[in-house]
């Protein structure tokens, strides 16, 4: 919105999860990505070279794009848990699956994102007691709900 006042909520890290049984998966703890299918969804084709740019000692394979694709993290993770390759998502959408042993870390590191979350607020709206309180509320769920430390299994 063009000249609405935008307020940072929460940052966002990307983690790499596949199968506990993921072949390769021993590779990839090492680092290794090579051999791993590494799975895209649409709206984020740059993400996978994004994260592997921020830690030169990971070894990607020679095309980060040939993997399959996917609309929805939804349907990304489901493929990962389907052993069909390995997911880049934020870390808050998969550490139900971590935690549970569902899904793993296919390697520890954590890489923060170009994206995040905001709420913008038009300047007509900013002494708006309503709008301050629900911005006031928002702000506060979103630090409530900041990823806690996921562990490598």
């Amino acid at each position: 919105m063009a000249g609405a006042n935008a307020l940072p909520l929460m940052g966002e890290s990307c983690v790499a999860v596949c199968s506990p049984n993921a072949k390769g998966r021993p590779a990839m703890a090492r680092g290794d990505f090579r051999a791993a299918p590494l799975l895209q969804l649409r709206t984020r084709m740059g993400a996978w070279e994004e994260w592997f740019g921020q830690t030169p000692h990971l070894r990607a394979p020679e095309n980060l794009v040939a993997g399959h694709r996917f609309d929805l993290f939804s349907s990304l993770v489901a493929a990962v848990r389907a052993d069909l390759g390995v997911g880049l998502v934020p870390d808050y959408f998969v550490e139900r699956e971590l935690r549970s042993g569902e899904l793993v870390l296919a390697c520890p590191h954590r890489a923060p994102s170009s994206r995040g979350y905001s709420v913008f607020v038009a300047p007509s709206r900013t002494d708006d007691a309503l709008v301050g309180a629900f911005v006031a509320w928002l702000c506060a769920a979103a630090a409530q709900a900041a990823p806690r430390e996921l562990k490598a299994a």
